[in-house]
């Protein structure tokens, strides 16, 4: 089959939306075709590598499951749309994206397929944002060239350009592969009595959504926990890590793992110095480390926080007795046993370290 392709250059995909009032279906379209002085007649490329339905469907669930929603909406396939829409059928009260899966293959620049995305993420975009509730505003700017109506609906897609951008940051893709739909198939335009804005506007929403997903951390403050939790994440990492846990890799697990894991800890409580529990855990690091005098130095400390707990003494009397200090190993461990009646295992430290001081 052959398309009338007038040199074209298109506007990003169609808002399609079949309104209660309306005996036909009114398209509100982010794709437009633009008559260059000469046209031809050309046909598109059939050399695309899916069929349709199982890889748009999968890019769909991609982009709805990273938003942790469902995908409230039907995928259908559209050979006579540009590349894709977004429709509401009022009467079923059904959403729709309609996909022509020829046209989105012709778009794309790589196995990857982020061209296709990014339309995707954009009719998603208007799905989210209710725009098929302003569809008398389309036609009034669409029919009646009314400028007012028009730059609302400039809002509208910029609002969902600027989803495209946020989506596709968090999807790991670059800026410039986010923007690649745009500039194969938009353009500078007079847009004052038109339903979409330019190129240049909708490039700059693109880059507006992806530097706020880029952002969205950067100014938050880092809490104790976070410090904790990354600190506990990473030795559930280097519990994983068998390749490190010999003693042929023992300074690769030192510079890798504990090393860090302990300068996150000790972030955790310098901003939190109550916070007992990441000063008990430093100890245990501090201690494979090798490193005793500072376990049992932090050990004292979240005792002063917790002076009935007796597993702090149990642990501080153990590492005193790895370094030879067996007076206060010997203090610790009856301490623990006071707090800790039955504590067997303690029991066991303490007769150890009164043979050491016999011996």
């Amino acid at each position: 089959m052959k398309y009338s392709i007038p040199l074209l250059l298109l506007l990003l995909t169609c808002l399609t939306v079949k309104g209660q009032e309306h005996t036909e279906e009114v398209r509100l379209c982010s794709i437009e075709l633009k008559e260059s002085e000469k046209t031809q007649e050309a046909e598109l490329p059939s050399v695309i590598a899916f069929s349709g339905h199982p890889i748009i469907e999968g890019m769909v669930y991609k982009i709805m499951n990273m938003l942790v929603l469902p995908m409230n909406f039907k995928l259908e396939e559209d050979y006579n749309i540009i590349a894709a829409s977004s429709r509401y059928n009022p009467t079923k009260r059904t959403h729709y994206i309609y996909f022509n899966p020829r046209a989105l293959g012709y778009l794309d620049t790589s196995e990857e397929r982020h061209e296709t995305l990014s339309i995707l993420a954009h009719e998603i975009g208007h799905h989210l944002s209710l725009h098929h509730n302003f569809i008398d505003t389309y036609t009034k700017c669409k029919k009646k060239k009314d400028e007012n109506a028009c730059g609302k609906c400039h809002t509208f897609e910029l609002e969902a350009d600027r989803f495209t951008g946020y989506m596709m940051h968090k999807m790991n893709i670059s800026l410039k592969e986010a923007q690649s739909a745009y500039t194969q198939l938009s353009f500078n335009y007079d847009d004052s009595k038109k339903t979409h804005p330019k190129l240049e506007k909708r490039l700059m929403a693109v880059k507006e959504g992806y530097n706020i997903s880029a952002n969205a951390y950067a100014n938050i403050p880092k809490t104790a926990e976070h410090y904790y939790n990354k600190a506990r994440f990473m030795m559930m990492e280097m519990m994983q890590d068998q390749d490190v846990l010999t003693k042929e890799n023992k300074k690769v697990l030192e510079d890798n793992y504990l090393t860090p894991i302990s300068l996150l800890f000790e972030k955790a409580y310098e901003l939190n110095p109550n916070f007992d529990d990441a000063m008990v855990e430093n100890g245990m690091v501090y201690a494979l480390l090798n490193n005793y005098e500072k376990a049992i130095k932090v050990m004292g400390n979240a005792i002063e926080l917790e002076p009935n707990n007796a597993e702090y003494y149990k642990m501080r009397g153990f590492y005193c007795s790895e370094i030879g200090n067996v007076d206060q190993g010997l203090k610790d461990f009856r301490k623990s046993m006071e707090l800790n009646l039955g504590g067997t295992q303690t029991g066991k430290y303490l007769i150890a370290l009164k043979g050491i001081m016999v011996e």
